[in-house]
């Protein structure tokens, strides 16, 4: 009974869908409308959502009859969901009568057409326009990685998803060759992947993804090691990726890496001697083989984080170097140490040479003083004191025996 029921209302739905859509195809065929033609519609980013999970629709169409009355535009999509076409709409204000692009925060995931209408204050159609438009998602991925987009120098993740190659400038990713790297370039800021789908009125509606992931960078400072060959990469994400990427390259020539095709740096267990991580920044650990580096102990490392759709959500540049010191660089220290210990021995014997001499020149002094008696002191010389009064005494009384001895 359940089931008959729901089968029921799923009938009811899908013949409301095709009467709506045969009213709008009526209504766009019956020429009474302002025509309104597509020319290109564009996956662009949303306001809010950096990654490109959730994006906005672009509509951009050709010049038309202004539309007097406006308030609205309607954006009405069909979709295959498996149980016959589903519309769903998408309304936005209109902003001038003549208005040519409009912005829609909608889906086009299965959409294979859309009609767009242009409404008044009564919801009556003044204006419709109708486009097929291809279902498939390219399911492109790109990403500035390593830093904002700076129009002299950025980095940037491609990804073609089922496109066979994307140009980037004068570069060109192809799909057996992804993810494709290109870091420290001049890029343009506008990538778009698009598609020419024909119309039954034998013209072609350009259908493109110009999303680009913003930079988003990762918590802390990475940790780096480098041990037989292998780069060990500890780093803190918001959440654990669903796979981890690294660039390694010469800092001095980009274009120059070090990493295997394809970039994996399979998640390893968490090292025990790091500080403790939170359930906000968990500590995510990968190892990656390095090629061809050679004697190198200087590297750049890029290291990106994606989610399970493919988007790039984290990323962060850091520099690793383990240089050793120079031997010129010893010798100098060596020297200088040295000169050091010898320029102290030199000041320390002249210290002892002055003093010396000034003790010398005291000695000597003082002997002069014995000699000649002279009691006169100054303020840069005090005499020793005047010998003992009994030598004295002594000296005076032998006069005195020698006149009794001749009496």
């Amino acid at each position: 009974m359940g089931t008959s029921r729901v089968v029921g209302i799923l009938m009811v739905c899908c013949l409301v869908c095709v009467a709506a859509q045969t009213q709008l195809m009526t209504e766009y065929n019956s020429g009474e409308k302002i025509e309104l033609k597509f020319e290109e519609v564009r996956n662009v980013l949303r306001d809010g959502f950096p990654l490109g999970r959730e994006y906005n629709v672009r509509v951009r169409l050709a010049d038309h009859q202004s539309i007097l009355g406006i308030t609205s535009w309607r954006l009405t999509t069909l979709s295959d969901q498996g149980n016959g076409a589903q519309q769903t709409h998408f309304t936005t204000s209109a902003l001038s009568i003549d208005q040519a692009e409009i912005d829609f925060e909608a889906d086009l995931t299965g959409v294979y057409s859309a009609f767009l209408t242009a409404t008044n204050g009564s919801d009556y159609v003044l204006g419709i326009g109708y486009g097929i438009l291809n279902k498939t998602d390219m399911e492109s991925r790109l990403a500035w990685v390593g830093g904002d987009y700076d129009p002299s120098s950025s980095s940037i993740r491609v990804w073609p998803g089922k496109m066979s190659e994307v140009k980037i400038g004068k570069e060109s990713c192809k799909k057996e060759d992804a993810p494709c790297y290109y870091i420290s370039a001049s890029l343009p800021q506008h990538i778009p992947r698009c598609l020419d789908v024909i119309q039954e009125k034998a013209y072609t509606i350009l259908q493109c993804d110009d999303i680009i992931s913003l930079h988003q960078e990762s918590s802390g400072t990475s940790l780096i090691t480098v041990s037989d060959g292998n780069m060990t990469i500890n780093v803190k994400f918001t959440s654990i990726p669903a796979r981890i990427e690294a660039a390694v390259f010469d800092p001095k020539d980009p274009t120059q890496l070090f990493s295997p095709n394809g970039y994996h740096c399979p998640v390893i267990k968490e090292p025990r001697d790091l500080e403790p991580a939170t359930d906000s920044h968990p500590w995510t650990s990968c190892k990656i083989p390095l090629k061809d580096t050679k004697d190198r102990h200087r590297f750049m490392v890029l290291v990106v984080a994606l989610d399970d759709e493919g988007y790039v959500y984290e990323s962060r540049m850091e520099v690793y170097d383990d240089t050793p010191p120079k031997d010129d660089n010893v010798g100098v220290i060596v020297g200088s140490v040295v000169g050091g210990i010898c320029g102290l021995a030199i000041i320390v014997a002249i210290v002892v040479y002055f003093f010396r001499d000034k003790e010398a020149k005291k000695a000597k002094r003082s002997t002069k003083k014995k000699e000649g008696g002279s009691t006169r002191s100054t303020a840069a010389y005090q005499p020793a004191p005047i010998s003992d009064p009994v030598t004295t005494t002594t000296t005076t009384t032998q006069p005195q025996q020698h006149e009794q001895e001749e009496a």
